[in-house]
């Protein structure tokens, strides 16, 4: 069953307009010993747009991690955690928020036969391990960041026309 906490005050923003340098070091100095990529609405603007979508709220990680005791450690990494979810004993999400209001959102994805399954409070995320594949590094705004392999068919999974962009709508997996 899903257990989520949400931190009440916690304050969505526009974080396309801000200078993400320093949060995208931390992770990457932070995350080091882990398996992860940038995912979702923040791998879909850093590659299509070269930059953060307008209106996303957040910067999007994907972690792919089975250890729950590793998993656990990630808490203790970052500064305010402002939500969790839990499902099946299982850490699905952990989103923490920096200053000037940044969200980092950790998603956690685990095996299930061919796929990759995060199970959130927006539902259930299926990735392919074949689109995934193994990381590779993307030059960046922000320097070299990890992405899934086959990022072209990434997006197309995730959002059909990736291509052309649809602005407009705030949400924690946004349809641009």
């Amino acid at each position: 069953m899903l257990q989520v906490w949400n931190k009440s005050s916690l304050e969505l923003i526009d974080i396309s307009p801000l200078d993400l340098s320093d949060y995208y070091n931390e992770i990457k100095e932070k995350l080091i010993d882990y398996n992860w990529f940038v995912g979702f609405g923040t791998a879909l603007g850093l590659y299509r747009d070269k930059n953060t979508i307008p209106k996303d709220t957040d910067i999007d990680i994907c972690i792919l991690e089975t250890d729950q005791d590793r998993i656990v450690k990630i808490k203790e990494l970052f500064s305010e955690l402002v939500r969790f979810s839990v499902d099946d004993d299982k850490i699905q999400q952990l989103c923490f928020q920096g200053k000037d209001r940044v969200l980092i959102d950790i998603c956690f994805f685990y095996p299930v036969a061919d796929d990759l399954v995060n199970i959130g409070e927006s539902g259930t995320y299926v990735d392919k391990k074949d689109i995934i594949g193994d990381i590779q590094f993307i030059d960046t705004k922000y320097g070299k960041l990890p992405f899934p392999e086959h990022i072209e068919k990434y997006l197309e999974w995730r959002y059909g026309d990736w291509q052309t962009p649809k602005y407009g709508l705030i949400t924690s997996s946004l349809t641009q």
